[in-house]
């Protein structure tokens, strides 16, 4: 059994700020892409895994196509899975769609509150595997000392999705130590709001901005999920500092470095001042280790047939 994974004829996938959906996806998954418009004859003995981010009129178009051909297996990705997204128009048709007989759901992420309580719908489980580690991307570690001593901070700031990471940011400007934190808010998403990047460090360029720093910060959400970027911080070859997904296992905790808001200078001191070249190479060495054994294309493909 194949695999085509369908995008969008009208979303500009170039702005996308990381490879997380449409071409750069299907790429990283080594599916070959059709576009909505280009469906025109399907084959029984082929998967056609739907893109996250095509149009509300394409999704009518897939509807059709789905409901059209019983025969044929569509597969829906899910990506955001807050419940402030309940009103998005491709949650609502995945919430009219989730019944049909040959359509299932795909999560990157463990299903929680939107994902889950949509995958409930479905008579079948939501097929779940997490983003395609590519050990190709990894940044060599052979100028670790040269590296700023300081904690990247990046993303978007939100109590609510992102507390973790507010509570920080937060704690870092009424800090002494403010100094040894660098900034970097969230580019923005140019591919919705037609406005320009609000900086270029996007894709390969956020990761080569990471590598400058011996740390990273990183921030599961309320949801615990694992983020694109656990994946661009062991590319980038940075210490991991803050919290983990639901969705790794107990052991890896021992390779990343606790962060509380409420102690900060003192877990802080620790962090800056406790640095060692040797105990950074085993740890991100073993980080990306989990990562590429765990999350290679080979595995990941793997585990999606395994679902189906």
């Amino acid at each position: 059994m194949q695999i085509s994974y369908i995008i969008s004829d009208e979303l500009p996938y170039e702005k996308l700020i990381c490879n997380d959906a449409g071409p750069a996806y299907a790429t990283s998954m080594q599916w070959p892409c059709l576009t909505v418009a280009g469906l025109n004859e399907l084959e029984q003995s082929r998967v056609y895994v739907i893109d996250n981010r095509i149009s509300a009129a394409e999704c009518e178009v897939v509807h059709k196509l789905v409901v059209a051909n019983p025969q044929v297996l569509f597969v829906a990705k899910i990506v955001d899975p807050y419940f402030e997204h309940h009103t998005h128009f491709y949650y609502q048709w995945l919430a009219k769609i989730v019944q049909l007989k040959n359509l299932r759901l795909f999560s990157v992420y463990e299903p929680k509150e939107l994902g889950y309580f949509i995958s409930k719908l479905s008579e079948k489980p939501v097929i779940y595997t997490p983003y395609v580690y590519d050990s190709s991307r990894e940044i060599g570690l052979e100028d670790l000392a040269k590296r700023k001593s300081k904690l990247i901070i990046s993303g978007a700031i939100n109590y609510e999705v992102y507390p973790y990471r507010s509570a920080i940011l937060k704690k870092t400007r009424r800090s002494v130590l403010r100094p040894f934190f660098d900034f970097l808010k969230h580019p923005g998403y140019p591919d919705v709001t037609d406005r320009p990047y609000s900086h270029q460090f996007v894709g390969d360029n956020f990761i080569s901005y990471l590598a400058n720093f011996k740390y990273m910060l990183l921030c599961a959400s309320r949801c615990r999920i694992e983020f694109y970027k656990f994946h661009e911080c062991a590319y980038a070859g940075c210490l991991p500092v803050g919290q983990l997904p639901s969705c790794f296992p107990e052991e890896i905790k021992s390779l990343f470095t606790e962060l509380k808001p409420d102690s900060l200078f003192k877990s802080s001191l620790q962090l800056f001042y406790g640095w060692d070249k040797a105990e950074h190479l085993q740890k991100i060495t073993a980080y990306r280790d989990f990562l590429q054994s765990t999350r290679s294309v080979q595995q990941i493909n793997q585990s999606f047939f395994n679902q189906l």
